[in-house]
Formats: C-alpha cells, structure tokens, sequence
C-alpha cells in the first residue's frame, strides 16, 4: 500500500471515486460536479493550505483523504480538518485509512496546527467511522445535524 499526494495524473480517478462516494452519501441529493471537485483537487496541488491524498495498492486506488488548515473564527491559531476520507468498499477494514490518517496527521504538524478536527458528514457507516477515529485517539466532541429546506 502506498499513500501519497494527489498528482496530476491521479485526478481523473479522483473524481470518478468522488463521484462513487457521492452516490452512496447524505450529500447524493446535492448535484454532483465533476469539473468542481477537478478544480477543487487541481487546486490543492497548487496550496499551501490544502491537500489531497491518495491510497494505492495492486489492485490501483483504494481510497483518498482531502483536507486543509484555517483559522479558528475566534483566533489567528490554526488548525487542520478534512473534506472526506473515503475508502474503497472492498478495502475497508484494512490499513488504508490509518494510513491515509497519519500521512494527513504528518502534513498538519507540518503547517504548524497545534490540532486536527475531522468530521462524519457521509452518513456511511457513522458508528464505524466513530469507533475508528477514537481508536486513533480522537475525542467525539459533537454532532452534525441537517434540515433540508
């Protein structure tokens, strides 16, 4: 398994599994855009403050994680959150995601954040996801809630 930045030649796959992940996820009723999420991952290349990562292994990728760092509204401290980890169905329950995590973990420590806050919007397999991230020690410190309108 290797996990890696996102490079140029990756982002056509990228999409197409953000287009799977869409599909299976509280946001399918959101239209999906497949030139936003290629600008939205090009554009992560080109930023300080925003990657995207990618997981492959023999059988090609296996999943991905995106995130960025920004200020806290309350404060010039930063901090690191994600856009998604999303894993490949058939390779969850593997190492992917833990070491998509840590690579994410490594790259925010080098932005100098003194904390990482991830969320579970997806709506897939939340109580996994949960268990998950406490396992790599994150605190549950909330919840998402959705109206729509």
């Amino acid at each position: 398994m290797i996990v890696r930045k996102v490079k140029e030649n990756d982002i056509s796959s990228m999409v197409k599994i953000g287009e799977l992940m869409h599909r299976i996820g509280s946001f399918k009723k959101v239209k999906y855009s497949k030139d936003k999420v290629f600008k939205t991952i090009r554009a992560s290349m080109d930023s300080d403050m925003m990657v995207f990562f990618v997981a492959e292994d023999e059988d090609g990728y296996a999943g991905m994680m995106g995130g960025f760092v920004v200020e806290y509204p309350i404060s010039y401290e930063k901090y690191a959150s994600d856009f998604l980890m999303f894993i490949k169905e058939e390779k969850r329950g593997g190492d992917t995601a833990i070491k998509l995590l840590n690579l994410f973990e490594e790259w925010a420590k080098s932005k100098g954040v003194k904390e990482i806050r991830l969320g579970s919007s997806h709506g897939v397999d939340t109580e996994k996801v949960k268990k998950f991230y406490e396992w790599q020690k994150y605190e549950t410190i909330g919840h998402l809630f959705r109206k729509e309108l």
